[in-house]
């Protein structure tokens, strides 16, 4: 598919160091909150021409209202180019090549940024087990989420202990 390309990097690589993105025409590839969010920081706060690929009907779908809200708004202002039900099929040198449906088609694609889905890493997290009395994992090490399902976790955990 051609991740392993130097032009490809992923959404975290992309928001620390925006000034290593490459060329002009930055294709977000992932739909969810970190895909949007990633877009809109590139867009707005970068001023950079950036496309964003969703696979599914909808963007950011785990968003809560209040988020999704204010995230579609910046997303129609700042990102021209927005592309739903729309699927990654092959990165290549200087593009991308993406099928909605039955329909293929050639991107622009200077930079591509991974934003279609992270996994937790417990091994991580289980590197500091013994630095406290009692060790319990919540948030990504435990199970992927968003702002909202980590607070939530951390919060019921809190009143467990």
């Amino acid at each position: 598919m051609g991740v392993d390309q130097s032009h490809v990097v992923t959404a975290a690589e992309a928001i620390r160091h925006p000034e290593n993105l490459k060329g002009t025409h930055i294709v977000v590839v992932g739909g969810g909150e970190t895909g949007c969010e990633t877009a809109v920081f590139l867009a707005m706060d970068k001023g950079m021409d950036v496309t964003l690929l969703g696979r599914r009907n909808r963007l950011a779908p785990s968003a809560g209202p209040i988020a999704e809200s204010a995230l579609m708004k910046h997303l129609q202002q700042y990102v021209k180019k927005i592309y739903i039900n729309t699927e990654c099929v092959e990165i290549r040198e200087r593009s991308l090549i993406c099928r909605q449906g039955a329909n293929t088609a050639e991107l622009p694609a200077d930079t591509v940024i991974l934003a279609s889905g992270m996994k937790e890493i417990p091994e991580t997290a289980e590197l500091f087990h013994n630095c406290a009395a009692e060790f319990l994992c919540i948030g990504d090490s435990n199970e992927v989420g968003n702002v909202r399902t980590a607070v939530r976790q951390g919060y019921d955990t809190a009143l467990n202990v």
